[in-house]
């Protein structure tokens, strides 16, 4: 069953790796996020660990003090088929100063209408 661990361990990192989708519900993870955005030094620092991906607009990290596994008997076996290219497509499309002006116009709040970073900056 579930065990907890003050910090994520070589096998839970090599795990999380090797999941194309990764359902959280399986390895709960706790802990404090932060926003990092396109321009800064964190940006600059992260974003080369990543594939490229056009549209790209920020990266969250997060501060763990817990992990916790789980039995992950409910979760479903899926086949991993390939990324989608929607985005790539449509940021394309859109520009950089396309995708700066989307950003402004829909991203400045949440579904709930709290303030994000990215509309903090603009």
């Amino acid at each position: 069953m579930a065990k907890q661990f003050p910090a994520l361990l070589p096998e839970h990192e090599d795990f999380i790796r090797r999941q194309h989708l990764f359902f959280v519900g399986s390895a709960p993870l706790y802990g404090t996020g932060t926003v990092v955005l396109p321009g800064s030094p964190e940006w600059e620092a992260l974003y080369p660990l990543f594939s490229p991906l056009q549209g790209a607009r920020q990266i969250i990290t997060v501060d763990i003090h817990k992990v916790q596994t789980s039995c992950g008997y409910a979760v479903p076996f899926m086949t991993y088929d390939r990324e989608r290219e929607t985005l790539q497509r449509w940021a394309v499309q859109k520009g950089e100063e396309g995708l700066e002006q989307y950003r402004k116009d829909k991203n400045a709040v949440s579904l709930d209408g709290i303030p994000t970073p990215l509309g903090k900056v603009n």
